[in-house]
């Protein structure tokens, strides 16, 4: 990877890590702040810029190196809370096998012309597993991210002159 995608790919990363940790996740969409709430939202908006990179037809191996450094944090962060080591390959396996399975559905509601707002509200339930979440709050997020993605240009995206639409 040359040295310009890597920093490209690190500030993104770096963007979304700092989107993920925004308070109004928690105190206005009301997810639990537990790790797991955490990563669920971290995926949701790496999910973003994937879709943003294949409908803008972007590196494929720029995708799969974003995807990459993504699993390698999530190995990292399971080292960190303590995991023991012979599970940490099977943890990851299973973070990978979990977040490409919501990669693919949720890019497969994002690719049709119209939002099927009921069907990503039944994947958010299925996702996010918290009783006081705000659902309509959260389909708010994805509904105004969604349509900033889709109007983005290469430009704007490769020079990070975009931010996350917030609720705040």
């Amino acid at each position: 990877m040359l040295n310009l995608e890597k920093k490209l790919l690190i500030d993104i990363y770096k963007k979304i890590l700092d989107q993920s940790n925004k308070r109004f996740f928690f105190d206005k969409i009301k997810l639990s702040e537990k790790f797991s709430s955490k990563v669920e939202i971290f995926q949701l908006n790496l999910i973003f810029v994937l879709f943003f990179c294949e409908k803008n037809k972007i590196n494929k191996e720029f995708s799969k190196n974003l995807i990459n450094y993504f699993l390698d944090d999530m190995e990292s962060a399971i080292r960190e809370i303590g995991v023991s080591e012979t599970s940490i390959g099977r943890k990851k396996r299973i973070i990978a096998e979990n977040f490409y399975g919501r990669l693919y559905s949720y890019t497969e509601i994002f690719k049709k012309k119209k939002i099927d707002k009921k069907l990503i509200e039944k994947k958010l339930k299925k996702n996010f597993k918290h009783s006081e979440i705000k659902y309509d709050f959260l389909l708010k997020y994805i509904t105004l991210n969604l349509n900033l993605f889709s109007g983005l240009n290469k430009i704007s995206f490769t020079d990070l002159k975009f931010d996350f639409v917030d609720l705040e």
